[in-house]
């Protein structure tokens, strides 16, 4: 799957309702910054995700945080996961995640919430495979993005580790899927990821591929594709960085206040920034 395709599932997942809306975007980041799986992602609870003081404090001090996933075969694996997507998690917790609960609470006094992420708008409890299955359909099609998949998603991860490496090879130095420099390759992405260097030999090959000689059509092609990729991530950096800033303040505030409404003040960042996204023109 390309980043110009990505863009624009990205796109379609900011539409509509903005519970829905944050949690699909959501549900489709953290496979393709994570490569979690589809059982993998759903495993991710509240605990997994710090509070936003927290989380200031590994912005500061550029401290990694990992989440751990019980992977296939009932294997740990401590997932790296980016400070800004554990920002956007905590205001999707914070915000209409709560405000679910809370209405659900209202109907039924009995009801538990069990802690995990991605939950049902409609129950509350945590969504099971089918229905992400079922939610991913629906942006693929929005999006025009044919013969997609969950799987195609978390491609992308492990796409674009392999491809870090392979850029670090000058061009013109023979690299191949069975060569040592190419196992090089396969071994160091591997590593990052933890999984079999042998299962991303599919991705080396194609990206060995697109090292040869194109067309000069096909090179414009490429460009242009990248360069709306390019805005695309530009729009997505921007807000991002609005995030951030609007999170210090934030943190300042309650700082200074103990008597703060936090939640409310986060789930009014995200409205300002649904309102005005980055690099959109402001009202006039």
């Amino acid at each position: 799957m390309t980043d110009e395709e990505m863009g624009r599932l990205h796109d379609v997942t900011m539409e509509g309702d903005i519970a829905l809306a944050e949690r699909n975007s959501l549900l489709l980041s953290v496979p393709e910054e994570t490569s979690t799986r589809r059982f993998e992602t759903l495993q991710i609870k509240l605990d997994d995700v710090p509070e936003f003081d927290k989380i200031l404090d590994m912005i500061e001090g550029d401290v990694p945080h990992y989440v751990v996933i019980t992977r296939k075969g009932g294997r740990k694996q401590s997932v790296l996961f980016s400070h800004d997507l554990l920002s956007r998690l905590r205001v999707w917790i914070d915000g209409e995640r709560k405000k679910i609960i809370d209405k659900i609470k209202e109907r039924d006094q009995n009801f538990v919430d069990k802690g995990f992420v991605f939950i049902s708008k409609t129950t509350g409890k945590v969504l099971n495979k089918d229905s992400v299955t079922s939610i991913f359909d629906d942006i693929f099609e929005k999006a025009g993005v044919e013969k997609a998949s969950y799987h195609r998603v978390r491609a992308v991860f492990a796409l674009r580790n392999v491809k870090y490496e392979l850029d670090q090879i000058p061009v013109g130095v023979e690299v191949t899927a069975d060569n040592e420099i190419g196992l090089n390759v396969l071994t160091s992405a591997a590593n990052k990821m933890g999984v079999n260097p042998m299962s991303l030999k599919p991705y080396l090959t194609a990206l060995t591929l697109n090292r040869t000689i194109q067309s000069p059509s096909k090179r414009m092609d490429q460009i242009e594709a990248r360069a709306r990729a390019a805005e695309h991530r530009s729009r997505m950096a921007q807000r991002r960085l609005q995030l951030v800033t609007g999170l210090e303040d934030v943190a300042k505030r309650s700082k200074e206040n103990d008597d703060l409404d936090i939640p409310s003040l986060l789930r009014g960042l995200a409205d300002e920034l649904e309102a005005n996204p980055a690099g959109a023109p402001e009202p006039e």
